[in-house]
């Protein structure tokens, strides 16, 4: 179920323009040649590429990843997990979450224990963190029901999964088979976008990376690790990438009306790079703090993908809760309204009410994507200071940045 619940962790890395790869690239990982390439993955997944957050998956990030909100780098750590090995391919357009139809990614995944009991206990606690969280908001992502079903042939603690998640008002229909060879947990995974029983197929893929394994502790396994598009946890795109720090606006564009509080090229797992810039304002401004980032993406397509899963999570049901877990706060939240600023070749902006610490609170988080860059700000001020409207000036100096960083125009 470790790939079954990026989703969750997917929304928080976007909302907040940085993921939880680590400070620094992992070495090779000698996990990584055992993932199902896409040669293997049968004929729907030949156009698909392989996602962004594919890679090397530390602890941080498995705590990330699991379906407990407790669990951190250390508990995970505590439980014996040593590493782990992620490999998806995916529409990065997301065409079929679009149009409610079709697959949208397929892979494996691999996480390698210091015991074997470690490893069976993970994946009981796994299971039950699984019953335990249906229909509770993680971030975004709602898990609206999940099933088992027997697989054979993959060992007795082998299970296969069909778990519903939705994003918004978007379900999303997965299908995983977990199984443990030894002291590595395994797990095969399908995401679609309608409920196509797709058992067979994902048993099947499970048994190809279970051969894959046993092949390499045989020494008959002849292959090499799928080329990734960056390793995970990069922080700065390479020399050729455009310049993302001039991409997100300046103390003088916000005319001395907030200082500089940090800025950093920050690791993103969906992005190949992004650059955050976060303000403080002065107490009578009646807004605390904004945060501006500019991500770039290997192409539109991939870009415009992003939005769409941010746009489906912010404007829908639980919109108005996720904003508020994104910027730290509890309690209820009440949806402000929904804006189209106008910026960029695609845009939105949503406000959301709630209380903490006994003030009552405004955040307004905007997205929008020019080319292949999906520009965004996080404000954050008192409620009756900061709205919607009053934020959108800051969308439009963040357009210009990424316009002028945008000279000459990229090529996708």
């Amino acid at each position: 179920m470790r790939r079954v619940a990026l989703l969750a962790a997917l929304v928080a890395a976007l909302a907040l323009g940085a993921g939880s790869a680590g400070a620094a690239p992992a070495p090779a990982n000698p996990l990584a040649a055992l993932a199902v390439p896409r040669a293997q993955l049968g004929q729907a997944a030949r156009d698909l590429q392989v996602e962004l957050l594919s890679g090397t998956t530390t602890n941080a990030r498995a705590a990330d990843d699991s379906f407990d909100p407790a669990d951190t780098q250390t508990t995970v750590t505590k439980a014996g997990r040593v590493s782990g090995y992620t490999l998806v391919y995916g529409d990065v357009g997301f065409t079929a979450l679009r149009k409610g139809s079709g697959l949208i990614d397929v892979g494996t995944s691999l996480d390698i224990f210091k015991t074997l009991a470690n490893a069976q206990a993970y994946e009981v606690k796994s299971l039950r963190d699984l019953r335990r969280i249906q229909g509770m908001n993680l971030q975004g992502v709602v898990v609206e029901s999940a099933s088992a079903f027997p697989v054979r042939s993959l060992g007795p603690g082998a299970v296969g999964l069909r778990i519903v998640q939705r994003v918004g008002k978007k379900r999303i229909y997965a299908t995983a088979v977990d199984f443990q060879i030894d002291k590595i947990l395994c797990e095969a995974v399908m995401n679609r976008a309608d409920n196509t029983n797709v058992d067979a197929q994902v048993v099947a893929i499970a048994r190809k990376l279970a051969g894959r394994i046993v092949a390499y502790a045989q020494g008959s396994l002849k292959a090499q690790p799928v080329p990734l598009p960056r390793p995970l946890g990069t922080a700065k795109p390479g020399a050729k990438a455009p310049d993302l720090s001039a991409m997100v606006p300046t103390a003088t564009d916000l005319k001395g009306k907030a200082g500089v509080f940090q800025q950093a090229f920050l690791p993103d797992d969906n992005a190949i790079g992004s650059y955050v810039r976060e303000y403080r304002f002065g107490p009578s401004a009646g807004i605390y703090q904004l945060r501006a980032t500019a991500a770039l993406q290997r192409s539109r397509r991939e870009a415009s993908g992003r939005v769409l899963v941010l746009r489906s999570v912010f404007t829908g049901p639980q919109g108005a809760a996720t904003l508020a877990q994104v910027v730290g706060g509890s309690g209820p939240a009440k949806l402000d309204g929904v804006r189209h600023p106008g910026v960029g070749e695609e845009s939105f902006a949503v406000g959301a009410t709630f209380t903490s610490q006994g003030q009552r609170l405004r955040a307004v988080i905007l997205y929008e994507r020019r080319d292949r860059i999906v520009g965004s700000l996080v404000l954050v001020g008192k409620a009756n200071k900061l709205t919607v409207d009053s934020a959108l000036p800051y969308a439009k100096v963040l357009d210009k940045r990424i316009q002028e960083g945008l000279k000459p125009r990229l090529v996708a």
